[in-house]
């Protein structure tokens, strides 16, 4: 910052300094903590308990995922027929219930986006699984 002269600060994506050291230290965390690791660990784990409740909802059409990176898509018939309001129906049920899901994804607004943090601890991780399940449960009788 010293070297710059008047009026040559930049923007959050044209190297700032502030923006470029906040970076660096995220990138130091993620490296002592081993944060990649621990997501490849969590995330088998993860997907596991969403194919379990693909086999318990009829509601759900697919699990997928890589990592802590998964997705459920719901749908409504055997004909895979996409559940996008049933998938609203999961998403406030869950936000009601503690649990903070992003917005409906997929070309049809049926896929559930699940991503948590990858400082997520196994406790939250169970308590938002638990959650999701008890959602799906609930739109699939509404």
């Amino acid at each position: 910052m010293d070297s710059w002269g008047d009026f040559q600060h930049t923007s959050a994506f044209s190297a700032n300094p502030l923006g470029c050291a906040a970076v660096l230290a995220s990138l130091d965390v993620i490296e002592k903590e081993r944060l990649v690791e621990r997501s490849v660990t969590m995330g088998r784990e993860f997907l596991k308990r969403l194919e379990e409740m693909k086999e318990k909802h009829e509601i759900v059409g697919d699990a997928r995922g890589i990592g802590m990176m998964c997705g459920l898509e719901l749908i409504t018939d055997a004909k895979k027929t996409p559940a996008a309001q049933e998938t609203k129906k999961v998403i406030e049920y869950s936000l009601k219930h503690g649990v903070i899901l992003q917005p409906p994804g997929g070309r049809f607004g049926n896929v559930l986006k699940l991503s948590p943090p990858l400082v997520i601890t196994e406790e939250q991780l169970d308590f938002g699984l638990r959650t999701l399940d008890d959602a799906l449960a609930f739109a699939e009788k509404v």
